[in-house]
């Protein structure tokens, strides 16, 4: 009941829309409210949507004064949105900045589950769903207020009703009746997230349609995609603000996100992002746990059912993406994730339709050989993934509180479901080893997420400071040594991340607090003038500063004359 000519008579079970948002929050939601602002791209997306709604100002985008033109204004938009709806009174709430990160990926899910249900079997659907949903990457996205979980939604939106139309087409199935107007809209708001990406994604996959074995099909997919209505409703929907930023900025918006964003990672390694191709393929491994070990055991069966018309759309999807990707000098792990759905695709359609292979014959065994000798090296990759994971907490804890707690010891039992799981389907492909290995990987994520990393004192220097500040009443604060942006998320829009020689100025102001790293603090007090020697210390503490891999002593000083 999983190939494309039987899944036509498959019921619908919408039990399974249910269970996979039940299993979606296991994953997604823990630690979402507990995780503090991570640094640096985070902070600096809730920073800005923060300012928004400080001044109303919709339309610009800024990190304080700075102009922050490198992404399109649709993240922008949705964490207003939802921190208005959610978040009460409190600015500070960092969790209703990261729900539209969890609803993009909770519509990434679901829309695959539909799409796949329709044309692979309900089955074959339910699997892809789960083991998107407990992809590494996913989970990781899912939980940091950023453009990347938003754009997995509108991207997997945007496929799935291009391949509705083109599978239809080849099954004589009927397409879902909006098909055309998900595909415009998905791209609209993809656009609107991450500007032309998601154009160059729709084309390759077009063009591979179109031009395989002159595939009548796959050249009648613009036509039935409605181009003459279509383009003119995406224009109407991503035009408006594009317009209104470029008479905003007198065109600075374009030069900036063209000049400095965009073709610079074209050409190099931007912002020190530099790999070389083949960069995404070895990292496969970890971006797809705990799934990539099922897809790379089972790669023979994707092979022999790779002629099939639902392949086909799968590795247009796939393909052409990831091979632009591997070629383009910048490279971010997130920037396959809109990639993943075609891949856990592929994975659960050899994991329900696989047959063990016969014995090979002599002159095929030396091909049997190398493909069991890459299967075992990324076996051993995947393994190590696993152990890392599982024992994360311990470590953590061990080296920075020399304690271990209870959620580690749980953490290392569910890294053994996982690895006891995953092995056991591979010698016994039954469902009930793929339950295990998936509640043991939910189990170690949202320890990880929810008790460990939240948990840690060392790295969330702006949280102590933030403890402080509301300990000893309101004021400003001026920063010297740390300039992260979860500082002035936390510590307000006003702080100030100066040096050394700026930050008496700011004290002979009205900024009351001065926070000091260990390198800036004697300096500040050998070269600041008598007034602004004039400080009262009221913390000292360890931190460790992750985005630079540096660990300092932090001094939190106020004016002693307005300390409370």
């Amino acid at each position: 009941m999983n190939s494309l000519e039987s899944s036509q008579s498959s019921p619908r079970s919408s039990y399974r829309i249910w269970l996979l948002m039940l299993v979606a929050a296991f994953y997604f939601l823990p630690g979402i409210t507990s995780l503090p602002p991570t640094d640096r791209d985070e902070s600096r997306y809730i920073q800005a949507s923060k300012q928004m709604l400080e001044t109303g100002n919709y339309i610009d985008i800024r990190f304080q004064q700075q102009p922050r033109y490198k992404k399109p204004i649709g993240i922008y938009w949705l964490q207003v949105a939802s921190h208005k709806l959610f978040s009460g009174a409190d600015p500070r709430a960092v969790w209703p900045y990261r729900v539209p990160s969890f609803l993009g990926a909770l519509a990434g899910i679901l829309v695959l589950y539909l799409f796949a249900g329709k044309y692979f079997g309900r089955e074959t659907g339910f699997w892809a769903a789960l083991l998107l949903t407990s992809s590494l990457i996913l989970v990781v996205e899912a939980h940091l207020a950023k453009t990347d979980a938003a754009l997995f939604g509108a991207v997997s939106a945007m496929q799935c009703a291009l391949g509705d139309l083109y599978l239809a087409g080849r099954s004589g199935m009927k397409p879902w009746r909006l098909a055309p107007l998900l595909f415009w809209l998905g791209m609209a708001v993809a656009i609107l997230l991450k500007g032309p990406v998601p154009l160059i994604m729709a084309a390759g996959t077009l063009l591979v349609l179109a031009l395989w074995k002159r595939n009548e099909a796959g050249r009648g997919l613009l036509r039935q995609l409605g181009p003459w209505w279509g383009l003119p409703l995406v224009l109407v929907i991503v035009l408006p603000w594009f317009v209104a930023i470029y008479y905003a900025t007198d065109g600075l918006f374009f030069s900036k996100a063209i000049g400095e964003d965009l073709l610079p990672k074209l050409v190099s390694g931007h912002e020190s992002h530099g790999a070389l191709p083949g960069y995404y393929l070895l990292l496969a491994p970890l971006l797809f746990w705990p799934g990539s070990l099922l897809l790379v055991a089972r790669l023979k069966t994707i092979w022999q059912r790779i002629s099939r018309p639902g392949s086909v759309f799968l590795l247009a999807w796939l393909l052409p993406a990831w091979l632009l990707f591997e070629l383009i000098p910048t490279k971010l792990p997130h920037y396959i994730l809109p990639l993943l759905p075609a891949l856990a695709l592929l994975t659960a359609d050899a994991l329900t339709n696989y047959v063990k292979p016969p014995v090979p014959e002599p002159a095929a065994k030396i091909g049997r050989y190398l493909l069991l000798g890459v299967q075992g090296l990324l076996g051993l990759l995947w393994l190590s993934v696993a152990i890392i994971l599982a024992l994360a907490p311990a470590i953590l804890q061990w080296f920075t509180a020399e304690t271990i707690h209870l959620s580690s010891l749980v953490a290392i039992g569910a890294g053994i479901m996982v690895v006891a799981g995953a092995f056991r389907y591979l010698r016994q492909p039954r469902q009930k080893n793929l339950v295990v290995m998936l509640i043991g990987s939910c189990i170690v994520f949202g320890v990880v997420l929810m008790w460990a990393l939240p948990g840690l004192e060392l790295p969330w220097v702006a949280v102590k400071v933030r403890q402080q500040m509301d300990l000893h009443g309101p004021g400003k604060l001026v920063s010297v040594g740390y300039h992260e942006p979860s500082l002035v998320f936390l510590a307000g829009t006003e702080t100030r991340l100066a040096g050394v020689e700026t930050a008496c100025e700011s004290l002979n102001g009205d900024y009351r607090y001065l926070l000091l790293d260990s390198r800036s603090r004697d300096k500040f007090f050998a070269t600041a003038g008598p007034s602004c020697k004039k400080v009262r210390s009221l913390a000292e503490f360890q931190g460790y500063n992750y985005s630079k891999g540096k660990q300092a002593t932090y001094y939190l000083y106020a004016k002693e004359q307005e300390l409370n």
